[in-house]
């Protein structure tokens, strides 16, 4: 959700602010188990932390954002935390998360442009320690035992979390009102990371955009003018 702080023009702002409040469900799995291991015995392990597919909680992020324009050029600066207040039903939970973007755009035509940011993120480390590492762990008499799944880094929680800087550049289509679809490469420029983990080399990602306005928001189909602070 985006509620607009502050704008110079209701209609079409030179500047403005918003505040952002969003929460992450926890629709990813974090039960995803060795199943195509070779060996039949080891199949029914739970994997590494890293390895899941979720964080397990609900997540609440808050976040201020900033936008000015000059056509065909927009710029902007994000600041958004991500907090994980409760273990998930494994006993842990992942770090809060920081992430502060300043970006760029320039508009090519009326249903494209190129954008360029620079992208900062930070994650604190995992707090706790998944029940089946535990009593995995205890389940081995010989300590050190090579054999055992839970030696890898990736059970230990001190090789999680971190600072990257990532350069990113990418294109934005408008295929119809209320939607885009964002196709953007990232290459980090400052990786300082916990413990022991495999740098990122690059990223790619596709993403699709679907708005719903509020009712407040100039770009729903009600919208009627009523007071300076508008939702969207």
């Amino acid at each position: 959700y985006k509620y607009r702080l502050f704008a110079d023009d209701p209609l079409s702002p030179r500047q403005q602010g918003s505040l952002f409040l969003g929460l992450s469900l926890p629709t990813g799995s974090i039960e995803e188990h060795n199943e195509r291991h070779p060996l039949a015995s080891r199949r029914a392990e739970l994997l590494p932390y890293g390895m899941q597919l979720g964080s397990g909680t609900f997540d609440p992020s808050i976040g201020l954002l900033y936008q000015g324009s000059s056509s065909p050029y927009w710029w902007g600066v994000n600041a958004v935390y991500t907090a994980r207040l409760y273990d998930n039903d494994q006993g842990y939970h992942l770090g809060d998360a920081f992430r502060l973007d300043a970006y760029g755009m320039t508009q090519l035509r009326s249903d494209l442009l190129v954008e360029y940011q620079i992208n900062g993120e930070y994650r604190q480390g995992i707090d706790g320690e998944s029940e089946q590492a535990v009593s995995g762990r205890s389940g081995h008499a010989v300590a050190g035992d090579p054999t055992s799944p839970f030696m890898t880094p990736l059970w230990d929680t001190s090789n999680y979390g971190g600072r990257r800087i990532r350069a990113t550049i990418g294109l934005q289509w408008q295929p119809k009102p209320l939607q885009i679809i964002d196709l953007a490469v990232s290459i980090p420029i400052d990786q300082q990371l916990s413990g022991t983990q495999l740098e990122e080399a690059y990223t790619v990602m596709l993403t699709w955009y679907v708005e719903i306005p509020t009712r407040g928001s100039i770009r729903h189909p009600d919208y009627r003018p009523a007071n300076s602070a508008l939702g969207f």
